[in-house]
């Protein structure tokens, strides 16, 4: 089964949660570390800086 789970961008001015893209869970068994692996994950995909990856966060599955 393939959860999608939205990700964002932080407005650092506001605090607001930009949509940027989706990311997909392929596991097919749940995992401990789950949403820290596709936090990782997405970072590694939507962020160009190391600074920019502080403000990409996920959300709930799609």
């Amino acid at each position: 089964m393939v959860k999608s789970v939205m990700v964002y961008r932080l407005d650092r001015k506001t605090m607001r949660k930009e949509p940027i893209g989706i990311v997909l869970e392929r596991r097919r068994m749940e995992r401990e570390n789950n949403a820290v692996g596709l936090l990782r994950l997405a970072r590694k995909e939507f962020a160009e800086t190391e600074e920019e990856a502080k403000y990409i966060v996920i959300g709930d599955c799609v």
